[in-house]
């Protein structure tokens, strides 16, 4: 009779963590806690960036909608440009599946190992 499979010391957990609650989790769980911590710092700091863009945007965005809508819309040079939230969010995005990418390598990694 064969031995029964070892049990997975992680599961898909810390996967679960990092896609899904917050950047960094996922590596503190499975003890590297230095990367999940710059990890988690970097995410911060981009979802801040991204939201304050994003703050400014929507206000002009609606700023033209009511002026638009009201029929006194005036071109505004000061608009800020779509590209200007798409990089934010560009930034974001990388961060976060560079995260998730780490944490299911070092996973994939570990559990290859003898």
């Amino acid at each position: 009779m064969p031995p029964p499979p070892l049990p997975q010391r992680n599961g898909p957990s810390p996967i679960l963590l990092s896609a899904l609650v917050y950047p960094g989790l996922g590596q503190y769980r499975t003890g590297r806690r230095t990367i999940g911590l710059l990890y988690a710092a970097g995410f911060t700091l981009a979802l801040a960036i991204f939201l304050m863009f994003f703050v400014r945007y929507y206000q002009d965005v609606l700023h033209f909608v009511e002026s638009w809508w009201s029929g006194d819309y005036q071109p505004d040079e000061g608009t800020p440009s779509a590209r200007q939230l798409l990089m934010p969010g560009i930034y974001l995005l990388i961060v976060y599946l560079a995260n998730v990418y780490d944490v299911a390598w070092s996973l994939y990694k570990r559990n290859r190992m003898p």
